[in-house]
């Protein structure tokens, strides 16, 4: 059978000034359920990636059946030779946008009902149908509580009576009631708001997919190793504020940005939570914080983002997965690559004085059965072998070379929750074939 692309112009309304191929109207695209046009055009705001959505639906079901995604050319990278983190990061954002365009589009967010775990199928014609709304941290939130996306949720955070999975409420239109909240969600690929260089699709995603009734996921396709954020933080890290004494400590977030030291290194560097680069810990001075998002003394200081309720995180700067990352000056024995994680350290040559302030290094990394192990100039450096956190023990080889001290993460931490590289494509799939 075939699918016509276009019972109205609302499809081709969408995809720009560029029609549809005259065939795809009429008789239609053959042995297709669904169809997804991708174009190329700017925006007026040059800070969009791309926007996308569906715009035609099965009138039985309200099952989108032909979507559009449009990626702004300006962002688009035209190099001969592109970064593998990169590319990853631009998947990320495609796989992103075809989640809108299969249904992620917010309120209503069940138009063609809800599917029950019994696999009957609710239906209800209130926009608000399928979410509730609680007071939390001081504001109102909307939270989604569709059996399976609140399933995996639950089992994501480790909270069996969570109420919800919370929307964000934040960054305005296109970002605020389509997404989930950023606080929450850091480096979930539906969140709203790209901040990491590589993004992970969760359980919770494919279980609100599978809730509106269209689709069947394969939850093998989850990237579960990956995702670190609020894993397993119990109900606390989703409804207590950022600042609260448990969350202070999680690691998520960094609430010591005043230290600017006083060396060659004055902003101080640490790691960020995946450990996958070196960063910063930012806050930033606004017009005015809400009391409820206020973390600091200064009431106008807070995160560099206000979608993510003003929390400050360590904001990436240097990638330490990417090949193309560089030092200044090739004295603190780093190495840059897929296999490369961040570590607490302030290695330098011994030329040099190692710095007092927080610092950090990006080595080759390998996960043996219980422990770790970097490598620092083509020498192997062991972690602690019981897999606890602790300084590497340096050989002679290096400390006649180098001076400071390389602090080692948690083998749980590094290798049983982050994965060493994910595979987009599979996670493409899985919505291609959903």
């Amino acid at each position: 059978s075939s699918l016509p692309t276009s019972s109205s112009r609302a499809c081709e309304a969408a995809c720009g000034t560029t029609p549809l191929r005259a065939s795809d109207r009429s008789p239609g695209v053959s042995d297709a359920d669904y169809v997804v046009y991708v174009t190329a055009y700017p925006y007026a705001s040059t800070g969009t990636i791309a926007s996308a959505s569906y715009c035609r639906q099965d009138s039985a079901q309200s099952r989108p059946l032909v979507g559009h995604i449009n990626w702004n050319p300006q962002l688009l990278s035209n190099e001969t030779t592109v970064d593998a983190v990169r590319i990853e990061n631009q998947i990320s954002t495609m796989i992103h946008e075809l989640g809108h365009a299969l249904g992620i589009a917010g309120a209503p967010w069940f138009p063609g009902g809800m599917l029950e775990l019994n696999d009957t199928v609710t239906t209800n014609s209130e926009t608000s149908f399928g979410t509730t709304t609680v007071t939390r941290n001081g504001k109102t939130a909307t939270l989604l509580v569709s059996p399976r996306a609140l399933r995996e949720a639950r089992s994501y955070f480790a909270c069996e009576t969570l109420d919800g999975v919370e929307i964000e409420d934040g960054g305005g239109s296109g970002t605020a009631g389509v997404h989930w909240e950023k606080r929450l969600f850091e480096t979930e690929m539906l969140n709203g708001l790209d901040t990491t260089p590589l993004s992970w699709m969760s359980p919770v995603t494919f279980g609100f997919l599978e809730d509106t009734s269209w689709y069947r996921m394969n939850y093998s396709y989850c990237q579960n190793r990956s995702l670190t954020w609020g894993y397993q933080k119990g109900c606390d890290f989703v409804t207590t504020p950022c600042n609260a004494t448990a969350n202070a400590a999680s690691g998520e977030y960094c609430f010591e940005t005043t230290d600017t030291g006083t060396d060659s290194e004055p902003f101080p560097r640490q790691c960020t939570h995946d450990l996958l680069s070196i960063g910063i810990c930012r806050a930033t001075s606004w017009s005015s914080v809400p009391m409820n998002f206020q973390y600091f003394a200064d009431a106008t200081k807070g995160g560099v983002s206000d979608v993510r309720d003003y929390c400050p995180t360590v904001e990436f700067a240097t990638m330490c997965i990417s090949s193309a990352s560089v030092d200044a000056q090739a004295i603190y024995g780093s190495t840059y690559g897929s296999s490369s994680r961040c570590f607490a350290s302030n290695l330098i040559n011994s030329s040099f004085t190692a710095s007092t302030v927080r610092s950090a290094r990006c080595f080759a990394t390998a996960c043996g059965e219980s422990s770790i192990s970097l490598t620092i100039d083509g020498v192997s450096v062991p972690c602690p072998t019981d897999g606890s956190a602790g300084n590497a023990t340096l050989p002679s080889s290096l400390t006649a070379s180098y001076t400071g001290y390389v602090t080692c993460p948690a083998y749980a931490t590094l290798c049983l929750r982050n994965g060493t590289h994910r595979v987009v494509v599979d996670a493409l799939t899985a919505l291609l074939r959903a």
